[in-house]
């Protein structure tokens, strides 16, 4: 018998307006979880993506350093600066498809485990596009044009960081009719589609509704999918788990 049970805790925050005292903060400031190597378990489910038809891996859970904690700078993150390869061995139960049956197999693999660690930014200037600079105060990347930015923002416009363009502001965004399309770009009404002049117009537009559209499907697709796995991971578990069972006694028989 199985017995599943899922459980999200939230945790409840009850504020009160008051004074920090100094003994206050020295205990707080204490309580901080420093950036240091720490024991972390790792899921080898997710580790082993390459590996097709498995039902079961032992053990599915590992324990290996990993950098965890808090920095001073809220930029910044607990980065490895040195990393090295453990192995680990494991038992991997397949399913022999359309056999009906399981195989076992031992193997060894390698996962990462870090060495060394400091506080720093999760990102660098390779990070950044031809016309963004990197900023290592604030780990960011920002666009080179502030020009363009602040003409941007003098018209009410909205200004996408990440792709360094102006846009409409969202609240503006519509439906356009048939025939009609929205420009995001500059005058953020619909415009007809039917000139040369409003190619770019509707390509805009559809790269942008693309977008939105790829991004709400796959977060869709991408929520239930875990569902899914994690609901045929626990059937294949209890199947696994019968199968050793059933091994068990044939060989005491």
């Amino acid at each position: 018998q199985f017995l599943i049970i899922n459980s999200t805790l939230t945790p409840t925050v009850a504020f009160q307006s008051s004074t920090c005292t100094d003994s206050q903060q020295l205990s707080i400031l204490e309580s901080v979880i420093h950036c240091r190597l720490r024991d972390t378990t790792l899921h080898l489910d997710d580790e082993m993506t390459n590996v097709t038809n498995a039902i079961q891996i032992i053990p599915d859970v590992v324990v290996v350093k990993r950098c965890k904690g808090s920095c001073h700078l809220q930029s910044h993150q607990c980065v490895p600066t040195s990393t090295k390869r453990k192995s680990i061995n494991v038992m991997i139960v397949v399913s022999q498809f359309p056999l009906g049956h399981a195989k076992t197999r031992c193997e060894t693999i390698e996962i990462e485990e870090h060495s060394e660690c400091s506080c720093g930014c999760p990102i660098g200037p390779a990070t950044c596009s031809h016309d963004q600079y990197f900023e290592p105060g604030s780990c960011r990347c920002i666009c080179s044009d502030h020009r363009a930015r602040n003409l941007c923002a003098g018209r009410g416009m909205l200004w996408d960081m990440k792709r360094c363009m102006c846009m409409c502001p969202i609240s503006t965004w519509t439906a356009c009719s048939t025939g009609y399309s929205f420009d995001f770009l500059d005058t953020c009404i619909c415009l007809p589609i039917n000139n040369n002049a409003s190619t770019s117009i509707l390509v805009t537009s559809i790269i942008f509704i693309s977008f939105f559209i790829a991004s709400a499907i796959g977060g869709y697709y991408i929520h239930h999918r875990n569902m899914k796995r994690n609901r045929i991971k626990a059937e294949r578990r209890k199947e696994a788990v019968g199968f050793f069972m059933e091994s068990n006694e044939s060989e005491h028989n």
